[in-house]
């Protein structure tokens, strides 16, 4: 690494489209990076459909740390050598193998999720998330006594989390949560309450809130009451099972989720380069936010949709989609699972 002038940028190397198709790196530098550029004027048509990315002569001036630069042949490197700081990837020295070795698949994920390797199988998973996540304040936890209820709900990660933020903000001690059972949907949200040293007392078999609910009650575990955590797209039919079952419980919204309009260009970009095979769906506001986004509805509805549980397949239903999948377990996991499946005719 050169430095000079304290500025990073970072220089991307790939000799052959292969390596950078096949790079998880790749696709998070071109939807980041404020500037795009490249040498090699046979890159002109995949980059075509990006307003980020510019063919240049020589290492452009005045880079800054969110600008990449994409070297493919190696006479390119001349060009470094009067260049500012750079950070330096070679792409080729990570290569993705597996029975899905090739296919790109687009992950909506919300904006705040974490950060991590996202393929498998050695398919590539091209981050782009959809979702704005922002955490709010509900004024009505002040007046909460929890010694009326038995059972928190929480159906997401982000209720967690958001629920955690107001008991902070609002300095709320932890241990007025003694008196309750904490029930939650599916081992992500189990594991992000670990964080904050809780443990789930109940998970439904089947990973929805509709499951958790009909469980709960089947089993006659709610002695008194229910405290129900959700997002401002929370299902209305969790509160109505409870309601049909002669309980009211106490709702708690604690985070909104807003459209990413920023995405927008680098989604309709990618579907224009051909460079998405499949869609994997999360939740049905993903779903809903891809196709109010996407000015090429025909071309998404010829590829596989594969969803993490039955409510974001329920909405499947909206359009005409020629291959849909359901994960074999409610997971991102089970999602690529029942990818590999369908590919290898299981």
């Amino acid at each position: 690494m050169l430095m000079l002038n304290s500025v990073a940028c970072r220089v991307f190397f790939a000799s052959q489209k292969e390596f950078l198709l096949n790079s998880e790196l790749f696709f998070q530098g071109l939807r980041d990076a404020k500037n795009f550029y490249y040498f090699n004027e046979e890159y002109d048509i995949l980059f075509h459909p990006f307003n980020n990315a510019y063919r240049v002569k020589e290492f452009p001036r005045d880079l800054s740390p969110e600008d990449v630069v994409l070297i493919t042949k190696p006479e390119e490197f001349n060009k470094l050598l009067s260049s500012p700081s750079f950070c330096y990837f070679n792409l080729e020295q990570k290569y993705n193998f597996g029975p899905l070795t090739g296919l790109k698949v687009l992950i909506p994920r919300m904006e705040t999720d974490d950060q991590k390797s996202s393929g498998q199988f050695g398919a590539v998973g091209i981050e782009v998330p959809l979702l704005k996540i922002n955490y709010l304040l509900d004024q009505n936890i002040l007046s909460l006594d929890f010694s009326n209820y038995d059972w928190l709900i929480l159906t997401s990660a982000h209720g967690v989390r958001g629920f955690f933020f107001n008991l902070q903000q609002l300095k709320i001690d932890f241990r007025k949560l003694a008196c309750l059972k904490i029930a939650v949907v599916g081992e992500k949200t189990a594991k992000v309450l670990e964080e904050y040293g809780f443990n789930a007392d109940f998970t439904p078999q089947k990973f929805t809130a509709e499951a958790l609910a009909r469980e709960l009650l089947d089993g006659d575990l709610i002695k008194k009451n229910v405290i129900i955590v959700q997002g401002s797209l929370g299902r209305k039919e969790l509160w109505d099972i409870f309601i049909n079952n002669n309980y009211l419980p106490q709702k708690l919204l604690v985070y909104e989720n807003r459209p990413n309009t920023e995405m927008k260009p680098f989604l309709n970009s990618l579907l224009k380069a051909n460079l998405i095979d499949v869609l994997f769906f999360t939740s049905p506001s993903t779903f809903n936010n891809f196709y109010q986004f996407i000015e090429e509805e025909p071309k998404a509805l010829k590829l596989p949709h594969v969803a993490i549980g039955p409510t974001t397949f329920e909405v499947f239903q909206k359009k005409d989609i020629l291959v849909k999948l359901l994960a074999s377990k409610y997971t991102i996991d089970g999602m690529w699972q029942s990818l590999k499946n369908y590919y290898q005719g299981e």
